[in-house]
């Protein structure tokens, strides 16, 4: 993860050429550097929520340098709703992501946190018997409209 903020941090000194869909390139990178600060700061939160107004003002990724502010910033808001416990939405945004164009790190970073999410989020649907086994035989096999590589053996 510290790789994504240096490289964040590299990309928006070396070149400022984003065309933001509602905000100028001024407020986009002024956003996600407050992003960084307060991820920084522990205030996932409020981080998360301009994480995702960068996302959505560089979703359209009309060139190179707006397509790695939007990763970036998809991917740390990834984090985030992971350190929220906020896990099906972490998983549906990595999911996302890892349907887009990406470069072999950042499908690795992305993975780890698409991975870690969905585990997390699966973890709602397993049931535990009175020992505290888990027991995935969930009624009406929900989980598996959402996690299809888990199967019941």
């Amino acid at each position: 993860m510290n790789r994504i903020i240096v490289f964040a941090l590299m990309f928006f000194c070396m070149t400022m050429q984003i065309e933001a869909q509602t905000l100028s390139e001024e407020e986009v990178t002024a956003k996600m550097y407050q992003a960084f600060e307060l991820n920084k700061a522990a205030k996932k939160a409020e981080a998360l929520e301009l994480f995702l107004i960068v996302g959505e003002n560089t979703k359209q990724q009309r060139n190179e340098g707006e397509r790695q502010v939007y990763v970036c910033s998809q991917t740390m808001a990834c984090q985030c709703y992971e350190l929220l416990g906020r896990y099906k939405e972490g998983y549906l945004l990595g999911k996302s992501l890892l349907q887009g164009k990406l470069n072999d790190t950042e499908r690795k970073d992305v993975g780890h946190l698409y991975a870690m999410n969905g585990y997390m989020y699966a973890c709602e649907f397993i049931q535990r018997d009175e020992k505290g086994r888990a027991d995935i035989s969930v009624e009406g096999n929900s989980y598996q409209k959402y996690f299809p590589i888990l199967t019941v053996r």
